[in-house]
């Protein structure tokens, strides 16, 4: 369709390769030329806009979606189990009232599965915005206590959901920087860094309210130990009634790069703000990181890290022999390269897909797999360590039907009378058997997804097509224009011979009781002749004028034409008037 935006469509819908920490450029989506969708309506709002389709596959439990379109236009996002014949929304969400950000979390995905996002906005006016989607592990929970610390073994960013008591210990009395605060809701995470370098790391409140602080120790001892030496103390921070007038204290805190300061006190001040100086680790050193959540708002942080130094750990990944060129039922090799840092794989799981043969595997080592059906595929590794470490890596490869040519044909383009119905017949050549066939558009078919197409009375012209699938996932697609004129005889007053396949010809358009075009001459405006055609059928664009003259692209501007047109009775009618080149 002319204009259209290329996701506009859940089948056409942006396929993310690797949704681990995945992030599009700042303007790469916008809702241009988007129409409604044609699935149903979401749980989150009783009225469609122009929407957009991403799909992935998962590869961890926890999701982080962010949309941020342009300032002054707002979205809302679903996200869906399935493919776009069957689907199951899990999540939605509207962009909040004074936010310039979307954000969505949701946990439970299943790794190999495929989810679609579909984004959507009522705003008038076009706009761009980007995505990012994190689909990770989450550190397990428990950890109030040092000797019970989340053991980190990535930087990957993560959320820490709703964190409430301290444990059994109050290990914040007597802090520096704390005063007399005391522990209130806090976890504890530690890593062992492997290539040395700087550190810096950002903690940011999903509530604005919420004040969280925070201390850093080296850790004197391997990772299990807790004999602690204080590095960094964070508890800057005001109530959420005073950040209106002290916001360098409020929000995101954490290590960056530029602070000076290794401390700072509770309390807010001109000189104070929510960061401190990076670290510079050694390799071998182990760090502690104990957070503590003063307000107790608990409606969840995300902690990302960032700099130069790297953490010993679990790193789970592989090599696919052959990603694209595949046939269904090819055997797919996968080389496996995990690297494991710190004490022993205890866990293994390969997820191929539920079309695959094998489906899951429980092993390490080297693998092969074959799919039953075409399309993008996601293979996904997760594995784990006896200290609790877990990794996963993700990657996707393309099957195709090879069984021959894959081809669709539902008819030539057709023109009818204001208020008739049109019967499609298609023909196709498939992989399989058990076929099914969709129309296109929804709403003018008597039966979308019938072996054959029948139309309700159109009124308007119409582009129709049909999406052809077997059983092994081969999909054939053909299209067609449907003209609709009022009279026997329709004559265009423009037309743009630009090549991209829409009105790039001149010519004489009726329904079937107009017999031929005995002749159709076109003038310029000095009233030379640029174009004679001769005893050719209605309809036939490629008979008509393509905007050339001897050879050459004739100049935008206005024409005149006159033509004589024979019905099936003999009668002769003669044509004339003007139309307009466009460039």
């Amino acid at each position: 369709m002319i204009g259209q935006n290329p996701y506009d469509d859940c089948s056409k819908a942006y396929f993310v390769n690797n949704a681990q920490d995945w992030c599009s450029d700042a303007a790469a989506f916008n809702i241009t030329d988007a129409t409604p969708s044609k699935n149903s309506f979401s749980a989150c709002y009783d009225e469609l806009g122009k929407d957009i389709w991403l799909s992935f596959y998962g590869v961890a439990s926890d999701v982080i979606i962010t949309i941020k379109p342009e300032v002054g236009h707002k979205v809302s996002a679903s996200l869906y189990e399935g493919d776009c014949n069957v689907q199951v929304e899990i999540l939605c969400q509207e962009q909040k009232s004074g936010s310039d950000v979307l954000w969505m979390y949701k946990g439970g995905i299943t790794q190999g599965h495929k989810y679609l996002l579909r984004i959507e906005s009522k705003d008038v006016d076009p706009f761009a915005f980007s995505v990012c989607i994190n689909n990770y592990f989450s550190p397990p929970k428990e950890g109030s206590d040092c000797d019970k610390a989340n053991l980190l073994c990535s930087k990957n960013s993560f959320i820490v959901n709703n964190v409430v008591g301290f444990g059994f210990v109050q290990e914040l009395v007597g802090v520096s920087c704390f005063g007399s605060s005391i522990e209130s809701n806090s976890i504890w995470f530690k890593w062992k860094c492997k290539t040395p370098g700087d550190l810096s790391f950002t903690l940011n409140p999903l509530n604005a309210d919420d004040d969280i602080d925070f201390v850093v120790y080296k850790v004197n001892g391997d990772e299990k130990s807790c004999d602690l030496e204080q590095v960094r103390c964070m508890a800057a921070g005001v109530i959420p009634s005073q950040c209106n007038t002290n916001n360098n204290c409020c929000g995101p805190t954490g290590l960056q790069i530029g602070e000076v300061d290794t401390e700072e006190s509770a309390g807010c001040g001109p000189t104070k703000n929510n960061f401190l100086k990076p670290l510079d680790m050694l390799a071998g050193e182990t760090y502690a990181l104990i957070i503590n959540n003063y307000t107790s708002m608990n409606e969840a942080f995300e902690i990302s890290f960032s700099g130069s130094a790297t953490f010993e750990g679990l790193k789970a990944d592989f090599d696919i022999s052959e990603k694209d060129g595949l046939c269904r039922t090819d055997t797919v090799s996968i080389k496996d390269l995990t690297i494991n840092g710190i004490g022993n794989i205890n866990n293994v799981k390969w997820v191929f897909g539920p079309d695959s043969d094998p489906e899951t595997a429980n092993a390490s080592g080297d693998q092969k797999v074959f799919f039953n059906r075409s399309g993008n595929k996601s293979v996904s590794l997760i594995v784990e360590n006896d200290f609790g470490c877990k990794s996963y890596y993700n990657d996707t490869l393309r099957v195709d039907c090879c069984g021959g040519e894959l081809s669709a044909d539902i008819g030539s383009d057709t023109v009818i009378l204001a208020g008739d119905a049109i019967l499609l017949k298609p023909s196709y050549l498939l992989e399989g058997s058990n076929i099914s066939i969709n129309w296109f558009p929804p709403g003018i078919f008597l039966c979308d997804t019938c072996a054959n197409g029948f139309t309700i009375p159109l009124e308007e012209e119409q582009y129709v097509s049909a999406k052809i699938r077997d059983e092994f996932g081969c999909v054939a697609e053909d299209q067609l224009k449907v003209r609709v004129i009022n009279n026997d005889i329709f004559v265009p007053n423009a037309f743009s011979p630009n090549d991209d396949g829409i009105n790039d010809y001149f010519t004489i358009y009726s329904n079937e009781s107009i017999k031929a075009v005995r002749v159709l001459r076109i003038y310029n405006r000095w009233g030379a002749q640029v174009f004679e055609g001769l005893n050719f059928e209605p309809n036939d664009e490629s008979q008509g004028w393509n905007g050339t003259f001897r050879g050459k692209v004739a100049s935008q501007g206005v024409y005149a034409y006159y033509a004589e047109t024979l019905n099936k009775n003999g009668h002769i009618t003669k044509l004339k008037g003007s139309l307009t080149l466009v460039r």
